[in-house]
C-alpha cells in the first residue's frame, strides 16, 4: 500500500516544496558524465515550448541539465538520462539522479548551470520563472514546460521527446499514463454515486491550500471517484479557509504533508468533520500526486485505493 495512516512530527511546507520534496544534499559534487558531442555539422530543431516561446536546439542534444524533479523523471523515463548531467539538489528520483552534479536546490545558480556547457535545459515555467528570466538573457538553450492539467503533461513529455530525440519513448510513455487513467476512471464509473466521496486534499497548511479546478491534482482526485470540494476555489493553487472545510464537511482528507496525519486528527475545530471522526485522514506520498511527471499513474492508483478501499483499478 502507498499510503499511510498515523502519527508523526508535523512538517511544515508550501506549495513549491510540495512539488520539489526529499531534499537531497551532499558535500561534494560528482563531475558531470564526459559526454562526446557529435562530429557532424550543426543542424537544429526549432520548437515552441508551453511559455510560448520559439526554442532552437541542436538535432542531436547531448548535454542536458534539469531544473525540477519532475523534468529529472521524465528525462530519465524517456531513457536519455545518461546524457543528463546536471540536476537540482532535490531530484531524489530516480536513484541515479542523486550523483549528478548539483546546480542549486530551490534556487538554481546561472554560472553553475552554464559552466555544465548544456545544449539543453529544461525548467517549469510556474516553479522557475526567475531562472527562467536570466537564463533567457544569457541565450541558454531553454525549454520550458508548463505542466498544469493532464493533456499540459501529455504536451511537455512530447516536447522534452522531440527535444532528446526520443519521440518514439515519449509517445509510449503517455500511452502508459493514458492507459492507467482509463483503467482508474473506468473501475470509477462501475461505483455507484453514493460510493463516491467529497475529498479535500491539502497541499498546504498555513495556510491551508488545496488544489484548484485547473489542475492535474484535482483532476486525480475526480478520476478516482472523488468529488474534489475544492474545486470552485478561483486560483488553481487556492487558500481554503477553515470555515470552509467545517461547513463542507468532506468524508476523506489527503494530505500530500508528511506526518500531517495526527495533526489534522487533533485540529482545533476539525472533530466534528466526518473524515476526522471516522478516521479517513491519510497521508500520501506527494511525488505521486504533486509532482506532474511520470508517475502520477501510480498516484492515480494510490489515491484510488484510499477513496475505495477494496476495490482495485
Amino acid at each position: 500500500m502507498r499510503w499511510a495512516k498515523g502519527s508523526t512530527p508535523t512538517v511544515r511546507t508550501s506549495l513549491c516544496l510540495l512539488c520539489l520534496v526529499a531534499l537531497v544534499t551532499g558535500c561534494r559534487r560528482p563531475s558531470a558524465p564526459p559526454v562526446a558531442r557529435p562530429a557532424s555539422p550543426r543542424q537544429e530543431v526549432t520548437l515552441r515550448d508551453q511559455a510560448g516561446r520559439l526554442v532552437k536546439l541542436p538535432a542531436h542534444v547531448q548535454r542536458i541539465v534539469s531544473l525540477a524533479p519532475s523534468t529529472t523523471e521524465t528525462l530519465f523515463a524517456l531513457g536519455v538520462g545518461d546524457r543528463v548531467v546536471g540536476v537540482t539538489s532535490v531530484c531524489n528520483y530516480p536513484p541515479e539522479a542523486k550523483q549528478r552534479p548539483k546546480v542549486g536546490d530551490f534556487r538554481q545558480s546561472v554560472e553553475r548551470i552554464l559552466s555544465l556547457d548544456p545544449d539543453l535545459v529544461v525548467a517549469v515555467a510556474d516553479l522557475q520563472s526567475d531562472i527562467v528570466r536570466q537564463l533567457d538573457r544569457t541565450g541558454a538553450p531553454l525549454l520550458v514546460i508548463d505542466p498544469y492539467t493532464f493533456d499540459d503533461l501529455y504536451t511537455a513529455i512530447r516536447l522534452v521527446g522531440k527535444a532528446t530525440g526520443a519521440q518514439k519513448q515519449a509517445e509510449s510513455l503517455v500511452r502508459g499514463i493514458q492507459e492507467a487513467r482509463n483503467s482508474v476512471r473506468q473501475a470509477a464509473a462501475r461505483l455507484p454515486e453514493a460510493q463516491k466521496p467529497k475529498v479535500f486534499i491539502e497541499i498546504g497548511d498555513q495556510p491551508l491550500r488545496t488544489a484548484g479546478p485547473n489542475t492535474f491534482v484535482s483532476q486525480i482526485v475526480e478520476d478516482a471517484g472523488g468529488r474534489n470540494i475544492g474545486a470552485d476555489v478561483r486560483s488553481d493553487w487556492g487558500t481554503f479557509s477553515h470555515e470552509a472545510l467545517i461547513a463542507r464537511n468532506p468524508d476523506v482528507i489527503i494530505t500530500t504533508i508528511s506526518g500531517d496525519v495526527d495533526d489534522i486528527l487533533h485540529r482545533d475545530g476539525w472533530r466534528t468533520i466526518t473524515a476526522v471522526k471516522t478516521g479517513r485522514v491519510y497521508a500520501v506520498n506527494p511525488d505521486l500526486v504533486v509532482r506532474p511527471g511520470p508517475r502520477l499513474k501510480e498516484g492515480l492508483e494510490t489515491v484510488f485505493e484510499v477513496l475505495h478501499p477494496g476495490e482495485k483499478p
